[in-house]
């Protein structure tokens, strides 16, 4: 060991011994942040929006869409099956000011914090596909997420990140004939 950790008599310094290690301890998780922060930043909020987006699709077509477009479960099924391969599309702008409470807040969630733009709300969008049986949680969602995000250096206008998502099919029971 070096004579940096020992005392005078030569025995081991513990005080000494114990500020080192806490000391690169702190050294290690202060790199890990930096790594982390520096390599997964942009991507980071890439995620952390497209998420977002998704969570939005989803509540916009459960708790609204699909209310709106019928009186029974059967007219809405007949409905939105017409959608099941051109899918529906709904833009941020409207995913945003669909439910008017929180409108603002929405918005300001969707900026590219790199570069303090806004992302774009008319080509950032949610595309809903509705699968059989055609319940309101049978439904997969691509986000198309525009927000400048950089790629290798240079700005991107026309980023697009896709992500998909099935929720959990319900089952639909019919009535049995006698």
């Amino acid at each position: 060991m070096s004579n940096f950790f020992k005392k005078e008599d030569g025995s081991l310094n513990i005080v000494k011994v114990a500020i080192c290690a806490v000391a690169a301890i702190a050294v290690v998780v202060v790199l890990i942040f930096l790594i982390k922060g520096v390599a997964g930043g942009a991507g980071g909020q890439e995620k952390k929006l497209t998420k977002r987006m998704e969570e939005l699709g989803v509540s916009f077509y459960e708790d609204f869409y699909y209310k709106q477009v019928g009186s029974t479960d059967e007219a809405r099924a007949e409905f939105v099956s017409n959608y099941a391969q051109t899918g529906i599309k709904v833009k941020l702008d409207d995913l945003a000011r669909f439910n008017s409470e929180q409108t603002d807040a929405i918005r300001a969630e969707f900026v590219n914090k790199k570069t303090g733009e806004s992302c774009d709300m008319t080509n950032s969008k949610v595309t809903i596909y509705p699968q059989s049986p055609y319940a309101a949680k049978d439904h997969k969602i691509e986000v198309n997420l525009v927000c400048g995000f950089d790629k290798d250096g240079k700005k991107d206008d026309n980023k697009t990140t896709t992500t998909t998502t099935t929720a959990k099919p319900t089952t639909t029971k019919k009535a049995s004939k006698k």
